[in-house]
């Protein structure tokens, strides 16, 4: 196999929805997408990948909002094959209650990371009381995974998704 080009990554990934090996064209990319709070955005949605557009968000609407499931949604999946005392990473954690809840089903060392620094002061403050539950600044690079203890598989995950922001 040829060694990756300097824009791919060496693991067999790539973004979710992505076809082959090409490129989203620009039209693509610039569609406009559903937004999770009800409207259409096209150029907001561009910037879903930088600091300042949550710190703006975050700054605007402070009340919790969960993007995908609940917890109790997942619960029972999550309680077959997650240990209450192994380690978790919540990546992107924005002011969801996901952590909390999983916290009060008993599991004890939970991290959220969140690009946004509104976000996570605000994270800070509600769970200061909380110390099973940890809220952090984190922006995921290359450099910055493998330090962290984050797995092959988080790591091809969170490596796609640095990739998918480029071809934006």
């Amino acid at each position: 196999r040829n060694p990756p080009r300097s824009n791919e990554f060496p693991l067999p990934c790539r973004p979710a929805g992505a076809r082959g090996h090409h490129r989203p064209s620009i039209e693509a990319s610039a569609r406009p997408r559903p937004d999770p709070s009800g409207g259409m955005t096209g150029a907001a949605s561009q910037a879903y990948g930088e600091a300042w557009y949550w710190d703006e968000r975050y700054r605007k609407e402070p009340g919790p909002f969960d993007w995908y499931q609940k917890y109790p949604a997942l619960a029972p999946l999550l309680r077959l094959y997650v240990r209450p005392h192994q380690r978790l990473l919540l990546v992107g954690c924005g002011n969801s209650v996901f952590g909390e809840n999983m916290v009060q089903d008993g599991y004890q060392d939970v991290v959220n990371i969140d690009i946004s620094s509104v976000v996570i002061e605000q994270m800070k403050k509600k769970y200061h009381d909380k110390p099973q539950l940890k809220c952090i600044i984190f922006v995921p690079t290359i450099q910055t995974l493998n330090p962290c203890g984050v797995s092959m598989a988080y790591y091809c995950i969170i490596s796609c998704n640095l990739q998918t922001r480029r071809w934006m």
